[in-house]
């Protein structure tokens, strides 16, 4: 019972993600059996879809769509599952920091909701997660549709800033720099590693 109501949970999560954002947010803060745990679920159940359809994708494009209506050149069966599958992950390991970068920048202002809110971009980037069902269609639409709803996590972002938070547009910005800043220390680390490795 406990596993069929958590499950009817994400659900309704997931689709008040797409059909009313404001009370995703709000359900998730109110909800006392709904956690950070199940937010991963939701997105790594999500993710491991990526790889999937990019297979199917490059199964039909190898065998029907290149040879039959010629939409694009026949793809390796391997081609692009390595992209599909890692995107994701690496994008839900800069969202779960983002969110504690926020805490930080906001730790003067501190409150017994700060873990709840701290979710609160984990729920704004689950149309991005959702977004590996996009893989299976031809290019570029696939590479259009998986941007679009990587805006639209940004856009759900600032919806939760601006109502929870009261941020403006302006104090958006300034989050989404440092956040750019953080992602750019994190480039240059790897980068360094990996040079130092190779030699």
């Amino acid at each position: 019972m406990i596993a069929d109501t958590t499950d009817k949970q994400e659900i309704r999560l997931l689709s008040n993600v797409f059909a009313s954002p404001k009370d995703a947010f709000e359900d998730y803060i109110k909800s006392q059996s709904f956690s950070r745990g199940n937010l991963f679920r939701i997105h790594i159940s999500l993710f491991l879809l990526a790889p999937i359809f990019k297979l199917l994708h490059n199964l039909f494009f190898t065998f029907v769509g290149s040879v039959n209506f010629g939409w694009e050149a026949p793809p390796k069966l391997t081609e692009g599952l390595t992209t599909a599958t890692a995107i994701y992950p690496v994008v839900l390991f800069l969202v779960y920091h983002f969110d504690i970068l926020l805490l930080r920048l906001r730790a003067g202002e501190a409150s017994m909701n700060a873990v709840e809110e701290r979710d609160l971009l984990l729920i704004s980037f689950l149309p991005f997660s959702a977004s590996s069902m996009f893989w299976i269609f031809p290019k570029p639409i696939n590479f259009f549709l998986i941007v679009a709803s990587l805006a639209y996590s940004f856009y759900l972002s600032k919806i939760a800033l601006r109502t929870l938070f009261g941020f403006t547009g302006k104090q958006f910005l300034v989050f989404i720099s440092y956040a750019l800043i953080f992602c750019m220390t994190l480039s240059a680390l790897a980068l360094t590693v990996f040079n130092l490795v190779r030699k």
